[in-house]
């Protein structure tokens, strides 16, 4: 089984938040029905949040990040597994605002990240009122983006053996993502969402969705 890297490290070392704005007409993400499912409940030291239960498994064990879940359909793929994580990247006091993600941006485009990310999609959304920065890209693994993990990330050479070592990584199917930036509780929260087969991308957003309407930050 093999598990991805945490390429949402990097981006949440990269927000860059401005003061609170004001109100803004965003393309809006349509909520999740949580009463017409049966969700499962976990925590982590920082965040409880709620996940389909037969669909998705919690991982205690995924160091930076604060919570993460595995998809059980994918667990055991060879491809790579399809995963969502979540990470607190800091306090914040307002709503974000199309700045803040244009900031994110372009901290990413001038980033040891830029040569192995290509960035298809960046815009605002709003989900039960509330603004949300969308992101989608491709990501392939490079000699420098590997080293951007290991000295920014927490990332450490015993994991990346682990894992295989640079070559592993290095041959590894180009990665396709979604992050979504939120603020909840005060705090800005990054979730990257990991996937490899486009007819899971729905799921993986409504997965994504979900875990943004549940999530707290104890």
């Amino acid at each position: 089984m093999k598990k991805t890297m945490i390429a949402c490290a990097v981006l949440a070392l990269a927000l860059l938040l401005a003061a609170c704005g004001g109100a803004a007409d965003y393309p809006v993400m349509e909520p999740v029905a949580l009463d017409s499912l049966t969700l499962a409940s976990a925590e982590s030291d920082t965040l409880s949040a709620q996940f389909p239960e037969e669909e998705w498994v919690f991982d205690v064990s995924m160091v930076p990040v604060d919570f993460a879940i595995y998809d059980t359909e994918t667990l055991l793929d060879e491809t790579g597994t399809m995963n969502i994580n979540i990470m607190l990247s800091g306090q914040y006091s307002g709503k974000l605002k199309q700045s803040d993600l244009d900031g994110v941006v372009d901290e990413l485009k001038n980033s040891d990240m830029a040569d192995g990310m290509n960035i298809e999609v960046s815009e605002m959304r709003s989900l039960e009122g509330e603004p949300v920065g969308y992101i989608e890209s491709t990501s392939t693994y490079t000699e420098s983006m590997i080293d951007f993990y290991l000295e920014n990330s927490g990332i450490t050479e015993e994991q990346l053996e682990a894992l295989g070592g640079r070559e592993a990584l290095l041959n590894t199917p180009p990665t396709r993502q979604i992050q979504m930036y939120a603020v909840v509780d005060g705090n800005i929260l990054v979730v990257t969402g990991t996937y490899y087969d486009d007819a899971a991308k729905t799921r993986l957003v409504d997965t994504m969705s979900i875990l943004l309407q549940t999530v707290k930050v104890k």
